[in-house]
């Protein structure tokens, strides 16, 4: 049994007219009933399936195989495009007929996203306000879908975790000593065991100065505060860390970490601990 071969041909174009003068003059006259059909076979290969496509056509913007520019021409053997820094790409056909093709001309609208940079310390409430009372008046811009402000890669991990309520336990930390400080009350973060948390691992809290004395502050609330052996306090994570390398090559193999309570006090969260 003979497997059937499939040749892939745009739909319009010069390079249709030209492909099928081609196949005209070898003796291989194309068989297409209705021109609107995206098949067409060849009878004298009757084992030949032609596939019409029209991917693009010239003007549009396109990407493809990493090529982004606007299609100037195409025929037989190559797609020409003029990339957006003024260079002229040929990309050979076989490799467009194989690769994934983003039109990005293909629809009238289309989602368009600009990336700002707007400092941490900034209002990015008002921010976000002031962008979108911006884009609604650039005319072409839809109302549905509505235009849309996200902020995210912040440089300042404080300001990431209170926007995303996301992050791990000294993410948490960073943030409750940040927002401590701004009200003028001193912090510190400690790293601490947790034999409360499940599983036991090492984990990171922040201290806060009031009245004289040092209280714990857990934003987490993953282990009960009464529970947690302090290993190490410093001004941040960097002065805490469990292990620190200056240049040389460290490969960990094993953390073994071990910390015994005789009792899980019930922690409101709210009454004032200090850690042992």
């Amino acid at each position: 049994m003979s497997e059937q071969i499939r040749i892939a041909l745009p739909s319009k174009g010069r390079m249709e007219g030209e492909t099928l003068d081609f196949l005209a003059e070898c003796g291989l006259r194309v068989h297409k009933p209705n021109p609107r059909q995206y098949t067409a076979t060849l009878p004298a290969l009757p084992d030949t399936l032609l596939l019409f496509q029209r991917p693009f056509k010239v003007g549009d913007v396109v990407e493809i195989d990493n090529v982004e520019g606007v299609v100037t021409d195409v025929d037989i053997r190559t797609t020409n495009v003029r990339s957006f820094d003024g260079v002229h790409v040929l990309i050979p056909n076989n490799r467009v007929f194989q690769a994934v093709i983003r039109n990005k001309s293909h629809y009238t609208a289309r989602r368009f996203e600009v990336e700002l940079n707007i400092g941490t310390n900034k209002d990015l409430a008002g921010a976000n306000r002031v962008l979108l009372d911006a884009v609604k008046d650039v005319p072409g811009v839809l109302h549905e879908p509505a235009p849309a402000v996200t902020f995210e890669n912040f440089t300042d991990s404080a300001v990431r975790t209170l926007l995303t309520r996301q992050g791990v336990c000294r993410d948490f930390s960073h943030l409750s000593i940040a927002l401590l400080r701004a009200l003028n009350v001193p912090a510190r973060l400690v790293a601490v065991y947790a034999p409360g948390l499940t599983p036991m691992e090492y984990h990171a809290v922040c201290e806060a100065l009031i009245d004289d004395a040092w209280w714990v502050v857990d934003a987490t609330q993953l282990a009960p505060r009464q529970s947690l052996v302090r290993v190490a306090t410093g001004r941040d994570a960097a002065d805490t860390a469990f292990l620190t390398s200056f240049g040389a090559g460290v490969e960990l193999t094993g953390l073994d970490v071990t910390a015994v309570a005789s009792d899980f006090t019930l922690d409101d969260s709210v009454a004032l601990t200090q850690l042992r």
